[in-house]
C-alpha cells in the first residue's frame, strides 16, 4: 500500500498519488480492513470479489459490500 495521502490535498495531488482509482480503491480497502476483508454484517472473510462490479459478496450471509462504501448496500442488513 501507498503512503497515507496528506489530509491538505487537490486532485492534482490525487492522482499523482494514487495514478488511478483502481489504485485508490485499494488504498481505501486496505484502511477500511488491515487485516483482509471481512463482512460488516456477519465478520465473514469468507469473501468474494466480484471485479465487473468492484464489490465483495459475503459468501456466509451473502450480502453486497463495496470496498470504499462505510457499509453494506442499502436494504442488506435489515
Amino acid at each position: 500500500p501507498t503512503e497515507p495521502p496528506s489530509m491538505e490535498m487537490n486532485l492534482a495531488d490525487l492522482v499523482e498519488q494514487f495514478g488511478s482509482s483502481d489504485r485508490c480503491r485499494e488504498y481505501l480497502e486496505h484502511l477500511r480492513w488491515p487485516e483482509g476483508v471481512e463482512c460488516p454484517k456477519c465478520g465473514s472473510k469468507k469473501i468474494a470479489r466480484i471485479t465487473t462490479r468492484k464489490q465483495f459478496d459475503c459468501s456466509s450471509c451473502r450480502i453486497a459490500v463495496r470496498g470504499a462504501d462505510v457499509g453494506a448496500l442499502p436494504g442488506d442488513l435489515a
